[in-house]
């Protein structure tokens, strides 16, 4: 669990908040991404294992 955060945290370091905005809005109309619309991560990553 840990390493997929890393790995999130890394790629969104990489991102645009624009480009996560799209995104989120492509991937998952519903917010179950662990992005939120302002392009930050959310606290908490909820993932199936």
């Amino acid at each position: 669990m840990h390493k997929i955060k890393e790995v999130i945290e890394s790629r969104a370091a990489t991102l645009s908040a624009g480009n996560i905005t799209a995104m989120t809005a492509h991937y998952a109309p519903d917010e179950s991404v662990p992005f939120a619309m302002d392009g930050s991560l959310r606290a908490c990553v909820d993932l199936e294992p």
